[in-house]
């Protein structure tokens, strides 16, 4: 197990590499954590893909945030997830959208935060029941899914208005 500087969470093996688990309970609407980072213009993401490219969370039209060196590097996707990325103001924050209990994975569904002119995918392997087998952008999700999403507010604004 890594320490991290976030006294509730610890980086731990998990089904896909290392992930953010829980040390203690958070409850619904919960914040979890801040991602931290350093925002990038698009064209650095292009230049240099790879997994520096995986692990950007886009932040607005023509900007991303990397975490590298950050816990939020760590944050990994589900079709069935328990977290949701907020902005506010410039900062990306982690809010539990279910009852997270301690020790267990946080979980963000990375099509909420991926827009309709992103052209990134992944080749999902959740291993939840629901896994869609690929994730894209939002708007390539089934349209029952995507206003699951909107109901619930789990894509950020600035995902839906670009």
């Amino acid at each position: 197990m890594r320490d991290t500087p976030y006294k509730n969470l610890a980086v731990k093996k998990t089904r896909n590499g290392l992930g953010i688990f829980t040390k203690v309970a958070f409850g619904i609407g919960k914040t979890i954590f801040r991602i931290n980072g350093t925002r990038k213009h698009y064209t650095t993401l292009l230049r240099r893909g790879g997994t520096f490219l995986d692990n950007c969370f886009r932040v607005s039209e023509n900007y991303y945030l990397s975490p590298e060196g950050h816990i939020g590097v760590y944050l990994n996707h589900s079709c069935e997830p328990n977290a949701r990325v907020i902005k506010k103001g410039s900062k990306l924050f982690v809010y539990a959208i279910t009852n997270i209990p301690a020790d267990a994975e946080v979980l963000i569904d990375y099509s909420t935060i991926t827009a309709g002119d992103d052209i990134w995918t992944m080749r999902c392997n959740c291993g939840h029941k629901a896994c869609r087998g690929l994730v894209t952008n939002f708007y390539k999700l089934p349209h029952a899914l995507q206003e699951k999403y909107k109901t619930l507010h789990i894509v950020p604004k600035y995902i839906t208005d670009i």
